[in-house]
């Protein structure tokens, strides 16, 4: 499995479960968490969107929404 990586607030996030959604394009910044269903975290990358479902973040493990939980958030 390859693991994906972004920061926050200078803190590394290692994303361990993410997908694509089946999205019509729009124009957003990349990066932006865009919404939320459940435990997971939507953010916008290129011309779709990515479901972040788990992370690891300061060494432990967490379900997404509770750690990325401010819409409009933008990760990088």
């Amino acid at each position: 499995m390859s693991l994906r990586k972004t920061r926050l607030f200078g803190s590394d996030i290692i994303i361990t479960k993410a997908h694509c959604l089946e999205t019509p394009s729009y124009f957003m910044t990349p990066g932006k968490i865009v919404g939320f269903e459940g435990d997971s975290v939507y953010v916008k990358c290129g011309d779709t969107i990515v479901s972040i479902d788990e992370v690891v973040y300061q060494g432990n493990k967490y379900l997404a929404r509770n750690v990325l939980n401010t819409n409009g958030l933008r990760l990088g």
